[in-house]
């Protein structure tokens, strides 16, 4: 990551002889300073990598380490400073160590992030008082704060062990005898220019019920809910009516007030107990809707009332919405047996379902959020089917949807024969067939049968020393089954002219072969993004494009050893993508970034492409042997 704006170079010499306002190194190799405090972060790569203010690990002294970042804090100027040790500075004559090199900026401003609060209103009863906002940040965000009025003061305050750790504010309002109620805006901004508003309202004598919010939209939801509300009152919640203009709608106090698990502990650097803090009208109001899964919008109110004082909440919810793009699906009898159709609404995406008859097993359907994905299996009959399938949300619904799929015997149909693969130890494959009770079923090798179930036919093959095919023929029935065996199975040592390597995986007729290279490799020597080399499925497309580059093996060795390989005769071999093996630690030839690349079966971060890791080649085979 680049230095950040601002960035300072410095050589400190030890026992204060070159200073960051005051900040110095001392003989024990150690920051120190008056009104400093400093925080270690440990190793991190540059100093635009130092990016938050630690919540702890302060002291007044910490040791000076090449490649570690630190934030330290200024008591006089009360700002923060980042700073990153590159290297130690040793003596011409000793060879000891005589300070370091470090780069700085100040002020820093730690994380760019707006200050959260749960409430940013806060009523003060005609008595005056203090209240705590402590912050929901988990990090230190430095910030100044002002107040649009003199009757309400504000401080920073600390939940922290360090009073300078400011994550809350305190509020003190002045007493009033005034009937007019007053009001005041607190603004809280970050050092980035990000303001957080709090209105801070001093009620006039008398009782009053003020609610943190006057509407609030449920969005759809079709279980029970429940949602908190600030109440602001000085009247004792057991003596507030509390009634509902709907029977799916009411509220009750929880006795609970809205005070934060953390206490401010430091208001400016004076210590406060918590005693003198406390807010008593602020009161934790719970609002329960029961579930909806009408399509309608409804709305109700809660009304809090006390003699003549009331304040009035109005709850809505909102109905279901669901749309897809298309509802009508038709499939081919043998290929292209999954099409997608995309939805939108605001039902969650795991709640939705389809309803699937008995009888139409065959189809299935899947949801993902905007997305969903109709599959069929093959049809192994003449006729074309159908199902009507309800999409349902929640245990509800009504949204209908029709999948159709073609027969073999129908116009757009694909021909029907099968061709199963099998590597060489024995081995079966349940196949779609359309077959008749009492059909003959004949092989045209005894190493492999064929056995009716139901529409279905197990085929199954002995082990193999050799590579065969066999032909399986169901009577009245044009279409075969062929069937094809190969003399390897996976961990085997496969030997086909000059390719020799490890039999990696066999599926659906292709085999892969590996041979791992002796030795560590760079995956490349330059920081390019090479747009075609970027498959995740095929280490030969990615392999082609680096190929494409003039200079490659040089610039490119790993890609260049692999190539090695294919000469006297050998062919086809290639360093393959990230999913083509599983993790092994070494490179695939997949790359993430122009300086990254990823490690075979592993895509979560790539490696720097100019690091050295262990290579396996792998080359690709056939063993389906029936030319059809």
């Amino acid at each position: 990551m680049p230095d950040p704006t601002g960035t300072v170079l410095l050589s400190m010499r030890n026992d204060d002889g070159t200073s960051l306002d005051g900040l110095y190194i001392g003989n024990d190799d150690n920051f120190h300073g008056n009104g400093w405090k400093i925080a270690s972060m440990g190793k991190v790569r540059g100093l635009g990598n130092v990016a938050s203010i630690p919540t702890s690990g302060w002291a007044d002294r910490v040791a000076v380490v090449p490649g570690n970042g630190y934030v330290a804090h200024n008591y006089w100027s009360d700002e923060f400073v980042r700073i990153w040790v590159s290297d130690y500075i040793s003596g011409a004559t000793t060879g000891g160590v005589i300070g370091a090199e470090v780069k700085y900026q100040k002020p820093f401003r730690g994380l760019d992030e707006a200050i959260s609060l749960k409430q940013d209103k806060v009523v003060f009863p005609a008595e005056g008082g203090t209240q705590e906002l402590v912050f929901d940040n988990s990090s230190i965000v430095p910030f100044k704060v002002t107040s649009s009025a003199g009757w309400c003061r504000v401080e920073k305050g600390s939940t922290r062990n360090e009073s300078f750790l400011y994550d809350a504010v305190v509020l003190s309002c002045d007493e009033t005898f005034s009937a007019e109620e007053a009001t005041a805006t607190v603004t809280v901004e970050t050092l980035f220019g990000k303001t957080k508003e709090i209105t801070v309202t001093r009620a006039a004598r008398g009782e009053f019920i003020i609610l943190s919010q006057e509407e609030c939209n449920l969005g759809f939801v079709p279980s029970q809910q429940q949602f908190s509300v600030n109440v602001f009152t000085n009247v004792e919640p057991s003596d507030i009516k509390v009634t509902s203009s709907n029977e799916w709608l009411r509220g009750e106090f929880s006795g609970r007030n809205y005070m934060s698990e953390r206490c401010v502990r430091w208001v400016g650097d004076q210590p406060l107990s918590r005693a003198t803090l406390e807010n008593p009208v602020s009161q934790d109001f719970i609002v329960i809707a029961d579930g909806y899964a009408g399509a309608d919008m409804r709305e109700g109110t809660i009304t809090l009332s006390y003699g003549n004082e009331k304040s009035v909440l109005k709850v809505t919810q909102q109905g279901s919405e669901f749309r897809l793009s298309e509802s009508d699906f038709t499939f081919k009898a043998e290929e292209e047996l999954t099409q997608t159709a995309t939805w939108s609404g605001n039902l969650d995406a795991y709640k939705l379902y389809a309803d699937i008859p008995d009888e139409a097993g065959w189809a299935s359907v899947k949801f993902s959020y905007g997305k969903m994905t109709v599959s069929v299996t093959p049809n192994p009959f003449e006729e074309g089917r159908s199902a009507v399938i309800k999409l349902c949300y929640d245990y509800n619904g009504d949204e209908r949807m029709i999948v159709s799929e073609i027969g073999v015997k129908q116009e757009g149909a694909v021909p029907y024969d099968r061709y199963v693969c099998f590597e060489s130890k024995a081995s079966s494959y349940t196949v779609s067939f359309p077959i008749t009770d009492g059909a003959k079923v004949t092989s045209s090798a005894d190493w492999c049968t064929a056995t009716p179930n139901g529409s279905t036919l197990v085929v199954r093959a002995t082990a193999a020393t050799e590579n065969r095919w066999a032909e399986i023929s169901v009577e009245g029935v044009s279409s075969k089954i062929y069937v094809s065996q190969s003399k390897y199975k996976v961990g085997d040592t496969y030997t086909d002219g000059a390719v020799t390597g490890q039999v990696y995986s066999m599926e659906q007729g292709e085999g892969r072969i590996t041979q791992e290279l002796v030795g560590k490799y760079a995956w490349s020597t330059e920081n390019v993004d090479i747009k075609g080399a970027t498959d995740y499925n095929d280490g030969t497309k990615n392999m082609e494009a680096i190929k494409a580059i003039p200079g490659w093996k040089e610039l490119y060795p790993a890609f260049a050893a692999v190539e090695a390989l294919n000469v006297n005769g050998a062919t086809g071999w290639y360093l393959p993508a990230v999913w083509e093996m599983t993790y092994n630690g070494s490179w695939s030839s997949t790359q993430c970034s122009a300086t990254e690349a990823l490690l075979l079966g592993y895509d979560r971060y790539g490696y720097s492409k100019i690091g050295q890791n262990r290579i396996v080649a792998m080359n690709r085979f056939s063993y389906n042997f029936v030319q059809k």
